[in-house]
C-alpha cells in the first residue's frame, strides 16, 4: 500500500479478555494463576502474622479482621488445590491474567521510555548536538538510538545489556521506535538545551504500552470472510483481537466491544474492512481507560485517500470566531462562503450540562453513604460521559461540513488559525475543544488528499480580504467590518458592511505565513511586514 496515497488514524476500541485455545497462552495463564495464589496466601499469612503484634488496634478489631484474613487466606488455598487438581482455568483467572498483563506492560515500557529518554539526552548534550545543524542532529540522533532500540543481549549491543529494565513482551517495533525519535527531536527542534530547558518529557506509569504489528492479530468464529458479513451486526457475533502472533493469540485474546453507540456501524464497517485486508492495521498500543476498568486498544490503521480531481490553486481559510464556531471562504472566490453553528447554541447546552453535573456534585456532598450516593456517582459519570460525547459530536458536525465545503471546490488545501500562543479576542475558544476539532479537520482532509495547513492567525480579522488597505477601526465591531478604502468593493456594500469573520477567513485562505509552531513577538512582526502595517517603531 502506498503510503503516499492513505490516510493514518487511530480508532479507539474497548477489548474485554476472553479464552484463547493455544497451548503457549494455557501455559501463560497457568504459571500466572498459581503463582499469583501463592503470592496471596503468602500475604495473607503474613497480615495475620502483623497483627499480633499491633498494639495499636483493639481486641475486638483485631479479632474482626483476623476473621477477614483467616477467611480470604482459606479461599485462596482452596483456589490454589482446586486447581492444582483440576487446571481448570476460569473466567476470573482469565480476567485477572490479562489485566495484570496490561498493568504490568504498561509499567515496564514507562520505565524503559524513560530510561531511554534520559540516556538520550546525556548523550546528546556530551556530544554537542545543541551545536550541529537541523540535518546533522537528525542524522545523530537516528544513529544514536540503535542501541536504544535493540533487545537484551543483543549481539550488536543494548544499553539494557546491564540495565534491570526489560521487555516482557519481547520486541517493541516500529511504532515504538518513531514514537520515542521523533519525541527527541521535537524537542531538540523546540530549544531543548535552550531557553532554560534542561531535560526530555517523561512518561507516567498509566500511559499506553505499544503492540507491534507482528504480535497483531483480528480473528472471528466464521468460516468465512463471506459468512462474518452476514451476521455482524447480530449481538452473538463475537469478534477478536489477537495479542501474541498474527491471528495467534498466544499472550492475551480479547473480544471487541463496539457498544450500542451511535457510531456502532461505522465502527463495524472500519472492522470489516480491517478483516478483509481493505485496511491495514500498523503498530497501536493498549492502555486502561480512566477509571481503570475498561481495557482500551487504540487500534491505529491506514486508510487509503479516496480519489478526487482537486486544483492546487484553490484553498480554504477557515475562522473560528466568536458567534460562529467556522466560517469557510476561499482565496479564488470572494463570493463563496459557509458559516458553520452557532456558538450561542454550543455553549448554551455545554452549560447546561456542566450545570447539571455542578448540582449533582453539590447533593453529593451532603450524601454520606449507601445506595444513594452510588447512584448519584454513576449519575455523575454520566453527566461526564454526556458532556464529552456532545462536544465530540459537534466537532464531527463542524469539521465534516469544513470538508465537504473544500471538496465542493476541489479545494486542495485547508488554512487553519495557529491559534497557540495567541490570545486576541478568541475567548470563546477556551470553552472550545479546538486542537480536538483541528486533528477531526486533519484526518477527514486526508482522507480524499487535502492538506491541512497552519496559518500566522495576527491580523487576519484588521486587514481587508480584497484590497489588503489596513487602519485601524476597520473592524466595527464582532461582526462587522468595513473597509477604508473608498474604492474598495468592502467599503461601499449594501449592507454597508461585511461579516467580519468571513472576512478573516479570506485572509486565512490568501495567507502564505504558514506556522507550526506558537505565535510569538517575532510571529507578530512577520505578519506586520506581510499586510505592510506600521510597527510602532515606525510611525
Amino acid at each position: 500500500m502506498d503510503s503516499n496515497n492513505t490516510q493514518i488514524v487511530t480508532r479507539k476500541l474497548v477489548i474485554r479478555p476472553t479464552f484463547s485455545e493455544r497451548k503457549e497462552w494455557k501455559k501463560k495463564v497457568t504459571e500466572f494463576t498459581l503463582k499469583d495464589l501463592e503470592e496471596q496466601i503468602s500475604k495473607y499469612k503474613e497480615w495475620i502474622e502483623n497483627l499480633k503484634s499491633n498494639k495499636k488496634i483493639d481486641k475486638e478489631e483485631k479479632e474482626r479482621r483476623k476473621q477477614k484474613y483467616t477467611d480470604l487466606l482459606t479461599n485462596a488455598e482452596n483456589s490454589l488445590n482446586q486447581f492444582k487438581d483440576r487446571e481448570e482455568i476460569t473466567q476470573k483467572m482469565v480476567n485477572r491474567y490479562t489485566e495484570t498483563l496490561v498493568k504490568e506492560s504498561m509499567e515496564s515500557e514507562a520505565r524503559r521510555k524513560n530510561y531511554i529518554l534520559t540516556w538520550a539526552y546525556f548523550s546528546m548534550r556530551a556530544n554537542g548536538v545543541q551545536h550541529m545543524q537541523p540535518k546533522e542532529q537528525k542524522k545523530f540522533i537516528r544513529e544514536m538510538l540503535k542501541p536504544a532500540y535493540r533487545v537484551k543481549n543483543s549481539s550488536k549491543g543494548s544499553i539494557f545489556d546491564d540495565v534491570e529494565i526489560d521487555n516482557i513482551l519481547g520486541g517493541y517495533g516500529m511504532a515504538f521506535n518513531q514514537e520515542l525519535t521523533n519525541k527527541i527531536i521535537d524537542s531538540v527542534e523546540k530549544g531543548l538545551f535552550e531557553g532554560g530547558k534542561d531535560s526530555l518529557p517523561s512518561y507516567k506509569y498509566d500511559s499506553p504500552f505499544t503492540v507491534a504489528k507482528s504480535t497483531m492479530g483480528f480473528s472471528h468464529d466464521y468460516d468465512s470472510f463471506e459468512e462474518l458479513c452476514e451476521h455482524i451486526k447480530e449481538k452473538d457475533c463475537n469478534l477478536y483481537f489477537d495479542f501474541g502472533g498474527n491471528s495467534d493469540a498466544t499472550i492475551a485474546r480479547f473480544i471487541i466491544d463496539v457498544g450500542t453507540n451511535r457510531n456502532k456501524d461505522e465502527l463495524l464497517t472500519t472492522l470489516c474492512r480491517v478483516y478483509s485486508g481493505e485496511y491495514e492495521y500498523c503498530g497501536s498500543n493498549i492502555q486502561f481507560d480512566k477509571t481503570g476498568k475498561k481495557i482500551i486498544l487504540n487500534l491505529t490503521i491506514k486508510i487509503p485517500q479516496k480519489n478526487c480531481d482537486l486544483n492546487e490553486n484553490t484553498v480554504v481559510g477557515v475562522d473560528l470566531g466568536i458567534k460562529i464556531p467556522a466560517v469557510c471562504a476561499l482565496n479564488t472566490n470572494p463570493y463563496a462562503r459557509e458559516f458553520i453553528g452557532s456558538v450561542d447554541e454550543y455553549l448554551r447546552v455545554r452549560t447546561q450540562i456542566q450545570n447539571q453535573r455542578r448540582r449533582l456534585s453539590i447533593q453529593l456532598r451532603n450524601t454520606k453513604g449507601g445506595h444513594g450516593r452510588k447512584k448519584k456517582l454513576k449519575a455523575l459519570d454520566r453527566y461526564t460521559s454526556r458532556e464529552r460525547n456532545f462536544v465530540k459530536n459537534y466537532n464531527h458536525m463542524v469539521s465534516s461540513r469544513i470538508i465537504k465545503f473544500a471538496l465542493k471546490y476541489n479545494a486542495k488545501y485547508i488554512n487553519l488559525e495557529c491559534l497557540k500562543g495567541y490570545d486576541a479576542d478568541k475567548k470563546a475558544l477556551r470553552n472550545w475543544s479546538y486542537y480536538e476539532l483541528q486533528s477531526m479537520i486533519e484526518y477527514k482532509a486526508n482522507k480524499y488528499g487535502i492538506v491541512v495547513r497552519k496559518i500566522n492567525p495576527c491580523y487576519t480579522s484588521q486587514v481587508c480580504s480584497e484590497c489588503g488597505h489596513y487602519e485601524e477601526g476597520q473592524r466595527v465591531s464582532q461582526e462587522k467590518f468595513i473597509c477604508g478604502n473608498d474604492d474598495c468593493r468592502f467599503h461601499n456594500t449594501k449592507s454597508g458592511y461585511i461579516n467580519a469573520d468571513f472576512n478573516a477567513a479570506r485572509n486565512i485562505a490568501k495567507s502564505e505565513l504558514f506556522l507550526d509552531s506558537e505565535v510569538t513577538k517575532k510571529r507578530i512582526e512577520e505578519a506586520a511586514k506581510y499586510y505592510n502595517i506600521p510597527t510602532k517603531d515606525e510611525v
